[in-house]
């Protein structure tokens, strides 16, 4: 029988989120890109349309972070049940996330033992390496993000400001959402083949 998941559910609500979220951003990109074009016409014609969707993504976003902390606890809490030797616990996990500066280091560092903890899985080693090779430009994107955001108030008049933030917060949101994927992925196919106790694998 498989074993259940506290993340499983939660795991498809960030799937759907982050995919709209892209989808939005994608939109935001697209009027960036206009703006760069030609400022009158975004000026005239589409301004309060990428407006709304700036705001739509913004308002997403600050959503997803807020379940995105209740994933992580679940999912730790999900990978100490099913590993007897996972040594960083669902509190430990979102201290790494919300601490400042540690996070840092803690964001790229949960991921990392994520991912070698499921490569050295059969069943999941595919997925394992994938979110390995996705840690650095987790934190490359999160840093540059957070980086450029703050400099935009004071270059609202430059375009390619605009649209480099722009292509920099959809890659990273697409990175966010292939993370969430190969997590929930090897979640599902651990439980699936696990017998029916807690601690039942091991490194």
């Amino acid at each position: 029988m498989k074993l259940q998941l506290k993340s499983e559910v939660l795991s498809n609500v960030m799937r759907i989120m982050l995919t709209i979220l892209v989808a939005v951003a994608i939109l935001d990109l697209i009027g960036s890109l206009i703006f760069g074009i030609n400022e009158s016409f975004y000026m005239d014609s589409v301004y309060s349309l990428f407006s709304m969707i700036s705001i739509i993504r913004a308002v997403l976003y600050g959503i997803i972070c807020f379940f995105y902390l209740v994933w992580i606890w679940k999912v730790h809490s999900d990978l100490n049940q099913l590993f007897a030797q996972y040594s960083r616990t669902p509190g430990a996990a979102l201290a790494a996330m919300i601490i400042p500066i540690y996070s840092l280091y803690g964001l790229p560092s949960t991921f990392n033992q994520m991912g070698h903890t499921l490569a050295q899985q059969a069943i999941t080693a595919t997925q394992g390496r994938r979110i390995i090779k996705l840690v650095a430009p987790l934190i490359t994107l999160f840093v540059m993000n957070y980086i450029l955001g703050r400099l935009l108030p004071d270059s609202s008049d430059n375009a390619a400001v605009f649209i480099l933030l722009s292509v920099i917060t959809l890659a990273f949101y697409m990175v966010c959402l292939l993370l969430t994927r190969y997590i929930s992925q090897s979640l599902t196919l651990l439980a699936s083949n696990a017998p029916e106790q807690t601690n039942v694998l091991s490194h």
